[in-house]
């Protein structure tokens, strides 16, 4: 029995005839060497990335946007909505140890008029504060 081979080319872009199906019946697609990442294709990040949700993401409670382009961005190119929003409201540039803090406690309400900036120190004596008066209101309605 006579094999019969068909010729096609490598889908590299490397233009070089290839057997395109294995002595097992296997379609072939790129010449041995030769492989898939050598094909240019679109980034896998933003709006193309195949989980897009609109540039909104949600971390630790708190609401993250994305923007690629801002000097703070945190891992993957998204930056905390309540930063964005204070320093398009002041137009300043926060410092990395600023913290801004949610007044009435909740993390999504990003309107200004419930965002303060405060160093990370005080930011977390006020943490505390509230833990402690949460942890004694409980243990006084035991008793």
């Amino acid at each position: 029995m006579t094999k019969f081979f068909i010729l096609g080319f490598c889908l590299c872009g490397c233009k070089t005839e290839i057997n395109i199906r294995s002595s097992c019946g296997y379609l072939i697609k790129y010449k041995y060497g030769h492989n898939w990442r050598n094909v240019k294709r679109k980034p896998r990040f933003g709006k193309n990335a195949a989980h897009w949700k609109g540039g909104l993401a949600y971390d630790q409670g708190y609401i993250s946007v994305y923007s690629p382009n801002h000097p703070k961005k945190a891992n993957k190119r998204y930056i905390r909505q309540h930063r964005l929003v204070y320093e398009q409201h002041y137009n300043c540039c926060l410092l990395p140890y600023t913290d801004i803090h949610h007044i009435n406690g909740d993390k999504t309400d990003n309107r200004i008029e419930n965002l303060q900036a405060i160093n990370r120190s005080n930011h977390l004596k006020i943490h505390n504060k509230i833990r402690r008066e949460k942890r004694f209101n409980f243990n006084e309605e035991e008793v």
